[in-house]
């Protein structure tokens, strides 16, 4: 298969770039100059039309992954305008393109579980009402509402949403709490922290990346109405000092914290976790990393144990 994807240089990009391209021609995108290796990698910035139109003519793409946006919760923060303006004027501009340029083809957006934002049960399912509470899920479920209403314009392509739960591996920017965490294990320096009772659902990013593959071995009958959603995520609930306890198991230390009050976020829920049934039955994909296996895994990459 000929497959595009946006945001190739990010953290889940590159992940998804590398297992895709043992079996089909990948082209990554970027605002960044990258080399990854086994993919045509092209710097271009998703708002950019005229550009992505090129792109699209030159190549009859089977799929596209759309996962270009910004994620950090202070960046977000701190650039509403920029993250908006990519989420709604960048994947309007690549599903026009999509539509007009690929048939028979496939559209998978990298959405997030905090579309759902305070919901009366904590285990999450797609079939729940969404009420997004941070300005993360506000600007992606904008976004999904906006695939919808693209979807309808070229009706033998399939759309595809997945809902993210909290990501993370090897490689990972350390502005994210595990990645902060190992850092500063590495450094062995106290790390400064925020909440530290919110319970999250933590999803390996190889078992992502292995959700999305699926996704091109789907044989599911063609759909006419909305664009099929689907979580993505280990199903279980862990708060940060549950990671540190696995951490201290794992290094033999004792880690020392602190919590800064401007780490602290009053934004989101204090327990979320996804049921991923559908996505199961869908396309037999079951996340099988456990929190411990996927921070051993980490401690290995970064030399801190054998």
């Amino acid at each position: 298969m000929n497959i595009l994807v946006t945001g190739a240089g990010g953290f889940i990009g590159q992940h998804l770039c590398n297992f895709l391209s043992k079996e089909h021609k990948v082209t990554g995108l970027g605002i960044k100059d990258r080399i990854i290796p086994g993919i045509e990698y092209y710097k271009i910035d998703i708002k950019n039309y005229s550009e992505l139109e090129e792109l699209f003519k030159r190549n009859k793409f089977d799929a596209v992954y759309h996962l270009a946006s910004i994620t950090f919760h202070d960046d977000i923060v701190n650039k509403k305008c920029e993250c908006l303006n990519i989420s709604l004027k960048g994947t309007e501009n690549l599903i026009i393109l999509f539509n007009k340029y690929c048939n028979n083809a496939k559209f998978v957006y990298s959405s997030t579980g905090k579309v759902y934002g305070k919901q009366l049960k904590d285990e999450l399912n797609e079939q729940m009402c969404p009420r997004p509470y941070n300005l993360l899920g506000k600007s992606k479920y904008m976004t999904e509402r906006l695939i919808d209403y693209y979807a309808f314009d070229n009706l033998e392509n399939d759309y595809f949403i997945f809902r993210i739960f909290n990501v993370y591996g090897y490689g990972q920017r350390d502005s994210f709490v595990i990645p902060h965490i190992v850092k500063h294990i590495k450094e062995k320096k106290e790390i400064p922290l925020g909440n530290l009772g919110d319970y999250r659902d933590y999803l390996y990013v190889d078992d992502l990346v292995e959700c999305f593959a699926s996704v091109l071995k789907s044989n599911m009958p063609k759909q006419k109405k909305n664009p099929l959603i689907y979580n993505a995520g280990f199903g279980s609930a862990y708060c940060v000092k549950d990671i540190l306890g696995i951490f201290e198991k794992l290094i033999g230390t004792k880690i020392r914290t602190r919590i800064e009050p401007q780490k602290l976020r009053t934004d989101e829920g204090n327990v979320e976790y996804s049921n991923c049934d559908k996505a199961k039955n869908d396309f037999n994909w079951t996340a099988k990393t456990t929190l411990e296996e996927g921070l051993q895994k980490i401690l290995k990459k970064e030399g801190l144990i054998k």
